[in-house]
């Protein structure tokens, strides 16, 4: 699959596995609405997989990397940048070690060399592409080489491919290519910080759609990434003032979905303790 029948395969949630996913949450012997955001990412990811029965079992941090960025960017050696996606690849960075606690597979995505978009976007794809082939139910996507992301830049929603394209950030437009995958595939996306925030924004502009396969991991430390995305119109799911790289905050994102997913399948229901649903009331 192209890029071009990946966007053609896109569609809109499943809003009957939605429906089901929330009935299930009601059903659990709890306070209406008592797991608050996780209820809320767990309808999302039903209508992404089209089921209630959702699977988020297998998963896999893909982190992107590559030789671009603005010189006024940069603040130490791009060789630095491999350094550490090698060091993330053997395991050994803080990125690999919270994603090898939750049981994460490790990819990191080079994109040194690459110097167009089509080549980017068809690259984060095939990435994507590989995860689905192996089982992978949920994605997380960050990025490798902070040094390279100017933080305080603020990229236009109309030119973004443009101006990504000119500062050379293929690692972006990679990981809009892994955002359009994981649409086209029907495999949720957990993003975190600035690079990857600003891959669903140049997602977008190939399909509106493709944020609703996105679930943003955390606020950050920076106004930037808050703005974006109020922009993008995101709601983080924490906001512990983090500001690193790596699908870091991704990873722990994943760590508490699979918690809540444990509550999902098997906690008791309002029939197994015998007792009455409760209902929705002023009170809290």
């Amino acid at each position: 699959m192209n890029i071009q029948e990946a966007i053609r395969a896109i569609r809109p949630l499943d809003a009957a596995a939605m429906v089901q996913c929330k009935d299930r949450w009601n059903h659990i012997a709890k306070p209406v609405h008592g797991f608050g955001k996780f209820e809320e990412a767990f309808m999302q990811i039903a209508g992404i997989q089209r089921t209630e029965k959702i699977h988020i079992e297998k998963s896999a941090v893909i982190a992107a990397f590559g030789d671009g960025g603005p010189e006024a960017c940069q603040t130490q050696e791009k060789s630095e940048n491999r350094k550490m996606a090698e060091g993330f690849q053997r395991g050994n960075t803080y990125g690999a070690i919270l994603a090898d606690t939750v049981g994460a597979d490790l990819i990191s995505l080079d994109i040194s060399g690459v110097s167009s978009v089509s080549e980017a976007l068809e690259a984060g794809l095939y990435t994507a592409e590989q995860c689905k082939d192996k089982g992978i139910q949920i994605l997380a996507a960050g990025d490798i080489g902070t040094a390279l992301v100017c933080s305080e830049k603020e990229y236009d929603k109309e030119t973004i491919l443009e101006e990504l394209e000119r500062d050379g950030r293929y690692d972006i437009l990679a990981l809009a290519g892994v955002y359009i995958g994981g649409a086209a595939w029907g495999i949720p996306v957990v993003c975190d910080g600035y690079s990857a925030l600003l891959g669903v924004a140049a997602a977008k502009k190939f399909s509106g759609l493709t944020a609703s396969y996105v679930i943003p991991a955390q606020a950050g430390k920076e106004a930037p990434v808050r703005k974006l995305m109020e922009r993008l119109a995101l709601e983080p799911f924490l906001d512990c003032s983090m500001g690193v790289g790596q699908g870091a905050g991704a990873s722990m994102c994943l760590g508490l979905l699979q918690m809540a997913k444990q509550v999902y399948d098997n906690a008791d229901t309002f029939y197994d303790v015998g007792i009455k649903p409760y209902k929705v009331t002023g009170c809290h």
